[in-house]
């Protein structure tokens, strides 16, 4: 995707990673690292938890 983005406005990268995350957060696709996903309120959480060295994804939910 990171080349793609490059040839997209920011709406259209926008819209499509935001897609992306639903299917995530709705388990219809898996990503094939270890994640953890953090909604915005949670946002202390999610850095706890990068300090801590956790392995992985740490991913922000809007």
């Amino acid at each position: 995707m990171r080349y793609w983005n490059e040839k997209q406005s920011v709406e259209s990268w926008q819209r499509s990673l935001y897609e992306i995350l639903d299917l995530v957060s709705s388990k219809k696709i898996a990503l094939n690292s270890d994640f953890q996903i953090f909604s915005f309120e949670e946002v202390k959480n999610a850095l706890t938890e990068y300090e801590k060295g956790s392995q992985g994804k740490i991913i922000l939910s809007f």
